[in-house]
């Protein structure tokens, strides 16, 4: 016997060329596929290379009849007849569409993706992130403000009640997760047997621009406090280095943000108490560097990895680690 259990009605009207500034509701444009800005070097070499993929699916729901794909984690995407219109948001698309989906679950995707689960520096707890892009002719297309798109996620042992639906965009070319509006047509349950070890996540979406939707709750914990990071080396700046910070008791990534010409990093509203791993990985002239340190959190955490020349298939190894 299975029990649904609605979470909560969040909105997904993302109708960005409809929104005002003054509607209060009225959530920011969702980030795209390649909206955001990695490190200009690891961006076309190593994240490029390694991060979640692109899968592409051919879809034509006629009239009457809905489609569904099936990733490869198992995620199962069903599209509504006519679901999709042009880019002026009227004109009905016929034939087939394009589906590109992406698709981030564990920590070592977040990294490599370089997809951190922060909300405005507040730490979340992810359940899973999802991108949608649908496409016609190579031309983008919105999707119709009375469809409804369903993401059913993988079978998961124990799915969190607490969780919520967010929604990427586009913070200075890095992504920053919006929680949904409380009220409108998109919504986040979650699907609980019989025995209450859990099911599934259930997403039904009605953002028009798709993009990026992640499930998660905020990490609520406290006391929190500013850790830094000391990155050995010269030269450190945006274009060579990334800092992450791995929770190893949560489903949790947060980025330390690099300037240029500083070797400490420092992040803030992280949890006291909890253990953690600082990441830093640097490209310069060619070589990749890798360092790691874990660490029960304190008041004002430094930490000071040591670096490791690694090749491209070693640092993806490590990665794949944590």
């Amino acid at each position: 016997m299975k029990i649904k259990f609605l979470l909560s009605l969040l909105a997904g009207g993302l109708l960005v060329a409809a929104c005002e500034k003054e509607e209060v509701d009225c959530p920011p444009q969702p980030i795209d596929n390649g909206g955001v800005q990695v490190n200009p070097s690891l961006l076309n070499t190593f994240v490029r290379a390694h991060e979640a993929p692109t899968q592409t699916f051919t879809v034509d729901p006629a009239l009457g009849t809905s489609a569904t794909v099936v990733t490869t984690k198992g995620t199962r995407i069903t599209i509504p007849a006519g679901a999709f219109v042009q880019a002026n948001g009227t004109t009905p698309v016929t034939g087939a569409v394009q589906l590109a989906v992406r698709e981030i679950r564990t920590k070592s995707e977040m990294v490599l993706s370089a997809m951190p689960t922060t909300a405005s520096g507040e730490m979340l707890v992810s359940g899973g992130q999802y991108f949608l892009r649908a496409t016609q002719n190579n031309q983008r297309l919105r999707l119709k403000s009375s469809a409804r798109i369903n993401i059913r996620t993988a079978n998961i042992p124990r799915p969190d009640v607490a969780m919520r639906l967010f929604f990427g965009v586009n913070s200075g070319g890095n992504v920053n997760w919006v929680p949904a509006p409380q009220q409108g047509p998109s919504a986040l349950g979650v699907v609980l047997d019989s025995t209450g070890q859990g099911n599934f996540y259930n997403i039904t979406l009605n953002n028009d621009s798709l993009g990026w939707v992640n499930i998660d709750r905020y990490m609520n914990l406290n006391p929190k406090t500013t850790v830094s990071v000391a990155v050995p080396g010269n030269d450190v700046e945006p274009a060579n280095t990334m800092v992450f910070y791995v929770f190893n008791s949560f489903n949790t990534v947060a980025r330390g943000y690099v300037a240029a010409g500083q070797n400490t990093v420092a992040t803030a509203n992280i949890p006291v108490g909890q253990s953690v791993t600082a990441v830093v990985i640097r490209l310069v002239n060619g070589q990749y560097y890798f360092g790691k340190q874990t660490a029960t959190v304190a008041a004002g955490q430094q930490y000071t990895p040591t670096l490791r020349a690694l090749s491209e298939a070693d640092l993806l190894a490590e990665v794949q680690q944590l």
